[in-house]
């Protein structure tokens, strides 16, 4: 039980960070569902610069991969760690190439593609997108027939769920499904 405590302290130590960083810059938090009275109690705390929520962030991530057991959990806290650090350096007027803060925030390399690989993809689109000319405008086009009209949506979201519901069956058996009939 002792384990689960520890847990959800780093959990909730985790989500205190997030909503620093939401004080400094709002739109780099899409969203906040965790507990209200922690949001309330961050928000209503001191202003805190830059500098320190990094110093914060690089001190949660040396206890994280001190003590955290579980190595799944490590992984991403660490991982979410070095992106809002990374955030936070760029914040901080450092300016890092794009490949590093991007590897820094998304924990992949990226690499430099030729530009033929991409004229091979608009080839690709040009031979099964319809109609004749400039591929981008025929994908916008295209794209214009994919969408379904705001007084269908309703509609068309319950056929969706509909057919995800009986492709889920066919394809798993839920607990409750095998305690019903007897399994």
């Amino acid at each position: 039980m002792v384990e689960n405590i520890e847990r959800v302290e780093f959990g909730s130590e985790y989500l205190e960070v997030v909503l620093r960083l939401r004080r400094l810059v709002p739109a780099w938090v899409e969203s906040y569902v965790g507990p209200q009275a922690l949001a309330d109690a961050v928000g209503v705390g001191d202003e805190v610069s830059v500098d320190e929520l990094r110093e914060s962030v690089h001190e949660f991530g040396q206890r994280v991969a001190a003590e955290e057991e579980e190595p799944d959990r490590t992984v991403w806290l660490l991982a979410q760690l070095r992106a809002i650090s990374a955030a936070l350096l760029w914040l901080g007027g450092e300016r890092l190439s794009y490949v590093e803060l991007f590897e820094r925030c998304h924990g992949a390399r990226v690499e430099r593609v030729p530009d033929q690989r991409f004229e091979h993809a608009h080839a690709l689109l040009d031979r099964v997108l319809p109609g004749r000319g400039d591929v981008a405008a025929r994908y916008r086009g295209w794209r214009e027939t994919q969408l379904v009209p705001r007084e269908r949506l309703r509609e068309a979201l319950d056929s969706l769920a509909g057919e995800m519901r009986s492709r889920c069956r066919e394809s798993f058996v839920c607990p409750t499904a095998r305690r019903s009939s007897g399994s």
